[in-house]
């Protein structure tokens, strides 16, 4: 009888531990911090050193077949930015012997870009010029390339190579359905055209984004 009672009192120990480590484990995970980061945060969001920001942005270029030899981001604000874009980034870029600048900005909507864009327009360039798209003055004494979508402005200052850039797009996944492209040679005119499905066709003067749609 003593020895059922021993084996009882074992038995009913042993349960008590099973019991209290099971508890024990339950409170652990109900204190472990959950994973709920935010991985479609935009990086540069999150790259507040200059150097791991500069090299990031570095290799994105490198990944997407832009093969640059030193990048600077550029931390002064430019026309756009005065609109509030959702997210800009404007670096210069060296490539040989070429020194490029790269800005990019993007809107919360097309309504947001429009505003931002026009009055861009309305005073374009260093000497401050009103332009409109279609026409053919020269702006710049550099070469030139803007890029115009539903929400982003492109400009690409110190680069002919157009083709370059076209191929970049793509590869960050911008479809070939640009509303405007501007172009300017080094020694030439601007000459603008917009894209449908990857066809180019030209931009008569004074043809604006809300004309070209009801076409």
């Amino acid at each position: 009888m003593i020895r059922s009672l021993s084996v009882m009192s074992f038995l009913i120990l042993v349960l008590a531990s099973c019991e209290e480590k099971e508890m024990e484990v339950k409170d652990l995970a109900d204190i472990l911090p959950s994973s709920e980061r935010d991985y479609t945060a935009d990086a540069s969001e999150e790259l507040s050193d200059a150097e791991d920001s500069s090299n990031y942005f570095k290799q994105s270029f490198l990944a997407h077949g832009v093969l640059i030899d030193d990048l600077v981001r550029l931390e002064s604000d430019a026309f756009p930015d005065r609109f509030n874009p959702k997210n800009s980034d404007r670096f210069q870029l060296r490539i040989e012997q070429d020194s490029i600048i790269y800005e990019r900005w993007i809107y919360e909507d097309s309504s947001s870009l429009l505003n931002a864009y026009y009055n861009w327009l309305d005073c374009f360039g260093q000497d401050c010029e009103s332009i409109k798209p279609g026409d053919q003055s020269r702006v710049s004494d550099q070469p030139m390339q803007l890029f115009v979508n539903d929400t982003t402005l492109i400009l690409i200052t110190g680069d002919v190579n157009a083709d370059r850039w076209m191929k970049y797009h793509v590869s960050l996944g911008f479809e070939m359905n640009w509303r405007h492209v501007m172009q300017q040679s080094n020694y030439g005119k601007m000459t603008w055209s917009r894209y449908i499905d990857g066809e180019k066709i030209p931009v008569e003067p004074i043809q604006t984004l809300e004309n070209e749609d009801n076409k």
